[in-house]
Parts: C-alpha cells; structure tokens; sequence
C-alpha cells in the first residue's frame, strides 16, 4: 500500500522495490471510484493492474463499499478488456467527453463493479 488517508485508497505493487504500478481510488460512503490506475510500461500485459484491482476490490470490501464506479475513454480497448475481464460491466456513456489537443474527441464509458 502506498498510501491510505480518508476518503481514499492507493495501491502499489513493486519488485525488489521498484514501484509497477499504482491504483488509486476515492471513496464516498459505500461508494467508490477508481480515479487512476497505471502500471510501468515494462511491465504491462503481465498482470499487474488485474492484481491490483484484486487487492483494492477486497480492501474496499473491508470497508463495506458496496459498488465501484469508473470513467474509461471509448477508444481505450486495453484498459476496457481489463475492466470487463475483472467484473466491471458499463452502465453509461457521456458522448464527446474527452477533448484533444488535436481536436479530436472521445466518448467517455461510465463503467460499475458490484462487490458482494
């Protein structure tokens, strides 16, 4: 664990103490959202993220959270097949959410996860 204050909770997995990645979440009652998660780009595809979304789904458990929430780009596949992969189904979409330097946009995927 990197860091846990109230309101929110971050994880980190390391080896040898070398920091792969991170999850951080916000929660609200029994309520939470997943703000971030990131894993070190030499180790992605190795597992990483779905660990650390494993750990923080039993951590909120512990602390009685009954539904996670998170906002995903719609051109994001990796992070949606994830997502799915671990439980989470969509619920929403906010249409052009996300814009780009460049001027493109995205739709952003309103995506929940019941833990019970």
């Amino acid at each position: 664990m990197l860091a846990e204050a109230p309101g929110a909770v971050a994880l980190i997995a390391g080896d040898a103490g070398a920091p792969l990645g991170l999850a951080l979440f916000r929660v609200v009652a029994d309520e939470a959202e997943l703000l971030t998660i990131a894993a070190d780009p030499d180790s992605r595809r190795r597992g990483v993220a779905e660990c650390l979304l494993a750990v923080g789904r039993e951590m909120l458990r512990g602390m009685n959270v009954a539904t996670v929430f998170l906002e995903v780009g719609a051109a994001n596949a990796p992070a949606i097949s994830l997502y799915e992969k671990t439980g989470f189904h969509q619920i929403a979409m906010r249409k052009d959410y996300y814009a780009f330097s460049d001027g493109g946009r995205d739709d952003a995927l309103i995506y929940k996860l019941e833990i019970n």
